[in-house]
């Protein structure tokens, strides 16, 4: 008998890792991890991971204290929600108007707890989504620059744009990769997040899942400051997920983690002996 996992939601610094589920004629696995890193006093990173569902959530808050801690984590919580219910009611597939209503949600839970109090007005948070249904599809979901990538035969790829000026003017082609290194600050500009009033319109994409992908799901704590070279050797590790997290946390921290770090994976498998 299969004992059902509890869902986890937490923006402590901790690791959590659980076995792997059949998602159509394949399993998945998710491991998470996330740290205050080295210079913030506490962490407006939220991770929630629901491995009965097969969905993970990464959220980064900002307006300060107080707030971004709790944009971050009302938002996952409220995305969380709709998310299982749908996944509950019709596991094969999430629907683009699910997805919406989840963001919808998100926004609502804030406005409100900023109604509450005016000094939280300015809190935000950005949110992306990964889930895995019963057809076998991995479905993304993402506002903000929180990140997810995938990792197929050692070639990493990411699956999310990021909602920052930065990306908005690549994207364009007003600014050309040469050029990314001396405008990084463009990329502390959000174009796109959750927040009192905001439009939540996420982008979504969707993939097909092959045995042996790894999706990493990060905030920009994590990819803001380790390369995709280095974080495409880290996942490319022969070692358990649970590992590869602490392994991408800990690279963070050597390059000074100046903001909070989170790294969720989801690793796929072939429907039999369950990987690590």
């Amino acid at each position: 008998m299969t004992v059902a996992q509890p869902a986890v939601s937490m923006s402590t610094k901790t690791n959590v890792c659980f076995p792997a589920v059949k998602v159509g004629p394949l399993r998945g696995s998710i491991s998470g991890h996330t740290h205050v890193g080295h210079v913030r006093d506490d962490n407006q990173d939220h991770l929630h991971i629901d491995p009965r569902s097969r969905f993970a959530i990464v959220a980064d808050g900002m307006g300060g204290h107080d707030g971004g801690q709790l944009a971050s984590r009302v938002a996952a919580d409220a995305v969380a929600d709709v998310i299982a219910d749908a996944l509950d009611d019709n596991g094969a597939s999430i629907h683009d108007d699910v997805l919406l209503r989840a963001f919808q949600s998100a926004r609502d839970a804030i406005e409100g707890e900023a109604l509450r109090d005016q000094e939280l007005a300015s809190m935000g948070t950005t949110l992306v989504l990964g889930a895995l249904t019963g057809n076998g599809e991995l479905v993304v979901a993402h506002m903000g620059d929180s990140r997810l990538y995938r990792l197929r035969e050692g070639k990493l790829t990411c699956l999310t744009r990021d909602h920052n000026v930065l990306s908005e003017l690549l994207h364009a082609g007003i600014l050309n990769e040469s050029q990314v290194a001396t405008n990084q600050r463009l990329a502390h500009l959000l174009t796109r997040a959750l927040s009192p009033g905001c439009v939540a319109a996420p982008d979504v994409a969707r993939c097909s899942p092959e045995p042996g992908d790894l999706f990493l799901l990060c905030s920009d704590g994590l990819h803001g400051v380790v390369d995709d070279a280095e974080i495409t050797a880290l996942l490319g590790r022969d070692v358990p997920s649970d590992e590869i997290c602490d392994a991408l946390i800990e690279a963070a921290l050597e390059h000074g983690a100046p903001d909070n770090v989170t790294a969720v994976l989801i690793r796929v498998t072939a429907d039999g002996p369950q990987a690590h």
